[in-house]
């Protein structure tokens, strides 16, 4: 499991496992996520542009289109929580 307080520029996740990040409230251009799992993870509030999700599983994150995600991209990204 990786631990990340934070977000900045261009971060890359790959291949991790990321749980209980508060990542609120922060701006952050170019994130990229290949194969990782969000468990409890708090977007909330964040301004993501660029946001790249592959191959993603997101549980329990808190995810909020409030603010901008410009450019964001879902690619077998999935929520075993969402409904259809």
């Amino acid at each position: 499991m990786k631990e990340a307080a934070g977000l900045t520029h261009d971060d890359t996740f790959s291949e991790a496992t990321l749980s209980a990040a508060d990542w609120s409230d922060q701006h952050a251009n170019g994130l990229q996520l290949e194969t990782v799992r969000l468990v409890n993870v708090d977007l909330s509030a964040s301004r993501v542009e660029k946001l790249k999700v592959t191959d993603g599983e997101l549980t329990l994150a808190a995810i909020s289109a409030g603010r901008p995600w410009s450019g964001a991209s879902f690619a077998a990204a999935t929520s075993p929580t969402s409904r259809a």
